[in-house]
């Protein structure tokens, strides 16, 4: 009896240990079937970040291609302000050597010697009209326009040395 009562003792904590790794059992099929429910749930999300990752990979390219583009535009307009300033350079060479071509021709032009020439012909001519005027000719008008003459050619001539003088102290 002895031996029967504890067969029935270990009966019943088998059948308790039973019970317990059955309810274990289940439990763990409930967990089982919820994360089988969730699955498709995660395979649309699984989708969805892929689909993002491409998406955002579409995105990075024409970003990058647009900075290329940027990149691009900005070493041409680099290159043209070069281009630019090296013209603006020559153009500014021109300028000065014309400066100075003008500054000569202005010299020659001033040029003292063919003013006083000019002045000593002046002269020259009103001393010849007086002197025929003094013999009985009437030329006073030619004598008005050559004193006029001379006074023009002596103008010309002090502006020369002002010229000169000016010149002199740059």
């Amino acid at each position: 009896m002895e031996a029967l009562e504890r067969l029935r003792d270990e009966v019943g904590r088998a059948r308790s240990e039973y019970d317990k790794l059955r309810s274990r059992a289940e439990a763990q099929a409930l967990k089982g079937k919820d994360a089988l429910a969730k699955v498709p749930a995660f395979e649309a999300q699984l989708h969805l970040v892929r689909d993002n990752a491409l998406v955002q990979t579409d995105i990075i390219v024409k970003l990058e291609s647009k900075l290329s583009k940027v990149r691009d535009e900005i070493v041409e307009s680099r290159a043209k302000a070069a281009m630019s300033q090296t013209k603006a350079d020559r153009e500014m060479a021109i300028y000065l050597k014309n400066v100075v071509d003008d500054q000569a021709e202005l010299r020659r032009i001033l040029d003292r010697e063919g003013r006083a020439e000019e002045y000593a012909r002046c002269k020259s001519r009103r001393k010849t009209l007086e002197e025929i005027c003094a013999c009985g000719f009437a030329l006073s008008e030619e004598l008005a326009l050559a004193t006029a003459d001379e006074r023009d050619a002596q103008l010309l001539l002090l502006d020369v040395k002002e010229s000169e003088d000016e010149a002199g102290r740059l």
